[in-house]
């Protein structure tokens, strides 16, 4: 079997696996972000909340 062979037949395998990787990575630069910014403002929330409750 040629190194041609072998190229023709692990490309569309490796193409396949390249683009998992690139939408996994894309897809953790955006939700990554969201989800401590979720975190921030839920925990920004439940202060604010706790000052209201003590001072009333």
């Amino acid at each position: 079997m040629s190194l041609k062979g072998v190229l023709d037949m692990l490309t569309p395998e490796l193409a396949n696996g390249l683009v998992v990787i690139t939408t996994v990575s894309l897809a953790s630069c955006i939700l990554i972000p969201i989800f401590c910014w979720l975190l921030v403002n839920h925990a920004n929330a439940v202060e604010k909340a706790h000052d209201l409750h003590q001072t009333a």
